[in-house]
């Protein structure tokens, strides 16, 4: 059996029907977008678990319950390896500050990870609409796609995330609700849950607070 720390992150594919938003399916067909879409799929797919958990160790785990900073904190710091950082959707000056900023863009995508509280879901969501839709407001970038990072209900429960933290599931719930709200392209990646490991909460008062169990 494989070294949990050996494995590399999983993301849910083929695209199905039920978060097939706006056609995304073919529309990351096209040349450009998918070649967008290759680079992105390859830097996330090459973070392995082990960094992760050594993240967390390093700088987390003494105060934090779950691995879920952790996370972050490495998809982070592949995203701005390839991408442009915090990028204004609008050219007008007043506009060019938060919050209608893209927090990372690669060419033709408009990119966010949904790492907090589900409050902010469909905030994050509209933004992605927004920065690829026409507007009467001049855009100082067109791009083409909106791409939702999220994790998958089990890798919540594993990675002993707060109860806050929004899912992918949650993403493709409100994605059918709000469906005609939305009219540009959104493209939702989940993060699965490799399986084989779990992190425990050692209680406020604990060092560390948190540790990580893995198995083959």
């Amino acid at each position: 059996m494989s070294d949990p720390w050996d494995n590399k992150i999983k993301i849910r594919w083929p695209i199905e029907e039920s978060w097939n938003h706006n056609n995304i399916k073919d529309v990351i067909q096209g040349a450009w977008i998918n070649e967008d879409c290759a680079l992105l799929f390859r830097v996330l797919e090459d973070i392995g678990w082990g960094e992760i958990f050594s993240v967390h160790e390093k700088y987390y785990s003494e105060k934090s319950k779950g691995i879920s900073k952790a996370l972050n904190h490495v998809i982070n710091n592949k995203l701005l390896r390839i991408s442009d950082y915090r990028v204004p959707i609008f050219a007008h000056e007043e506009y060019r500050k938060a919050p209608y900023l893209m927090e990372y863009k690669i060419r033709n995508l408009a990119i966010d990870v949904a790492s907090g509280h589900y409050n902010t879901l469909l905030w994050k969501i509209a933004r992605l609409s927004l920065a690829v839709e026409e507007n009467d407001l001049e855009k100082l970038t067109e791009q083409k796609v909106g791409v939702l990072i999220l994790v998958d209900e089990e890798l919540k429960r594993s990675g002993n995330f707060d109860p806050s933290v929004c899912t992918w599931q949650q993403a493709v719930e409100y994605m059918k609700l709000f469906k005609n709200q939305w009219s540009a392209p959104l493209l939702l990646i989940c993060i699965n849950d490799p399986g084989n490991f779990r992190v425990t909460d050692n209680g406020s008062g604990s060092n560390p607070r948190s540790t990580i169990h893995t198995w083959d």
